[in-house]
């Protein structure tokens, strides 16, 4: 049985337009299945029409813009599910606020993370869903390793796109990794999964600097 990788689809897209944007990816690493969950909440899709042209509905998320505490724990009530039913898996990729949610799942997990690595591709901040089950907050807070002591310790990479208007928000992300197993990969494009043999080259790249650190932990 192969090794399995769990993705994470953004916001306003699916989980089948993410088996179009990682078929490269997957190739390349015929060695690994990639997982492609759709997220449970019916939205409109992402901004741009290209995204209506390309891929077709419906389209999905795992929260909404403006997530409540109730969403923000189901998401990872059903990510739960999702990995007791089609895990273990290996490896998490998230892309856009599948890169938010799948961090805010590791941080959630610790510190009995049950996967090896992760990858994030143009990440936003993620939710403290920790806070949230424990009761401590009633009103969903963003993280930052400036204000926030946890960590994920897994190796991570961050593909980050030079022209990203998310770049910033990318960039926390990375704050809440161990500096010690992080690596930050810069593409030329915007808020994308990068496309063409260059891109292609760092994400591969990418994914083969965590699956060796993490054969090594």
């Amino acid at each position: 049985m192969k090794p399995k990788i769990l993705c994470i689809h953004g916001l306003g897209i699916s989980g089948s337009a993410m088996v179009q944007l990682l078929r490269e990816l997957e190739m390349n690493f015929g060695e690994y299945e990639f997982v492609y969950p759709d997220g449970e909440v019916e939205t409109t899709p992402t901004t741009g029409k290209y995204v209506r042209e390309l891929y077709s509905p419906p389209y999905r998320c795992f929260y909404e813009m403006n997530a409540s505490a109730s969403q923000l724990l189901r998401s990872h009530e059903y990510l739960d599910e999702i990995v007791e039913e089609e895990g273990p898996f290996e490896g998490i990729l998230g892309f856009s606020q599948g890169a938010e949610v799948a961090a805010s799942f590791l941080l959630y997990q610790a510190p009995n993370v049950t996967f090896r690595f992760a990858i994030f591709i143009g990440g936003t901040p993620p939710f403290d869903v920790s806070a949230l089950a424990a009761g401590k907050d009633v009103t969903p807070v963003k993280m930052h390793g400036d204000t926030h002591s946890a960590r994920i310790e897994i190796p991570t990479a961050h593909i980050i796109g030079r022209s990203d208007a998310y770049r910033e928000f990318s960039k926390v992300i990375v704050t809440l990794c161990n500096p010690r197993e992080t690596k930050v990969y810069d593409h030329k494009g915007a808020h994308v999964v990068p496309r063409g043999q260059e891109a292609m080259e760092d994400l591969t790249a990418a994914l083969d600097w965590v699956v060796n650190r993490a054969m090594y932990q």
